[in-house]
């Protein structure tokens, strides 16, 4: 007998009771939760465990239910997000991805959250869901060579900055209607002021901490930063970038 993939994704609080309440309905059995969980059930044969983190694992047969448990976001979203920064060696890859709140629903709903809650060899796979789902998308992707040709101490975040206005402006300009843009902030200064520019009219920006954990565009963003970087490595571009 074939083993049933098990899918997981972040749930927020409401999201949570939604889906209790839709279990209910479809007539799932309640179990008691463990030590570290706030709900089990079972529906035939599929379970769905949700902890104390908002972490849910599930069968993927209840798929179709958490999407239903899920809240839309506000309109259009284009969100922007990096990875590598930090590393000393491969590429720094800037990303960004248009979602409108039914692909934002069906992508999380299969696995998409932020990228260190997402297992390293799910990755590729998610990634390609979004690349499949998004309404838009723009990679850049930025070679240790080129880095070091350009950076010197303290400009790290006004580079970041360009290169994410540059993934951004291009997303934004194909598309026809825009409702929030959201940045994974790493110098609101150096970045915020800019964008205001480049934001449509009527459109809210948003520049905050930890935003792929509460806009599923930056979530988008930041797996597939991380999934280009991991093909750049794979294929060899392992250069140093940081000069002593």
């Amino acid at each position: 007998m074939a083993r049933r993939r098990q899918v997981s994704t972040k749930l927020l609080e409401g999201e949570v009771k939604r889906l209790a309440s839709l279990l209910e309905e479809e007539g799932a059995e309640f179990q008691e939760p463990g030590r570290y969980e706030v709900l089990r059930a079972r529906l035939g044969e599929d379970l769905v465990v949700v902890y104390r983190t908002g972490k849910a694992v599930y069968h993927e047969g209840l798929i179709p239910l958490v999407e239903r448990s899920l809240l839309r976001p506000r309109g259009i979203e284009v969100g922007s997000d990096e990875a590598g920064k930090g590393e000393d060696e491969g590429p720094i890859v800037v990303a960004a991805v248009a979602l409108d709140p039914e692909s934002a629903a069906w992508l999380r709903a299969r696995g998409m959250t932020e990228t260190k809650s997402i297992p390293r060899g799910e990755i590729q796979a998610v990634a390609a869901r979004i690349e499949e789902r998004c309404l838009d998308r723009a990679v850049r992707l930025v070679t240790p060579e080129e880095f070091s040709e350009v950076w010197v101490r303290g400009t790290l975040n006004r580079l970041l900055a360009e290169w994410h206005l540059e993934v951004l402006g291009e997303v934004l300009e194909r598309l026809k209607r825009v409702d929030v843009v959201a940045v994974d902030a790493f110098d609101s200064g150096a970045l915020e002021s800019r964008l205001r520019k480049l934001v449509p009219p009527g459109a809210t920006l948003v520049v905050e901490p930890k935003a792929d954990e509460r806009f599923p565009s930056v979530a988008a963003a930041s797996v597939l930063a991380r999934a280009k970087r991991d093909e750049a490595l794979s294929s060899g571009l392992t250069g140093r970038k940081w000069r002593s």
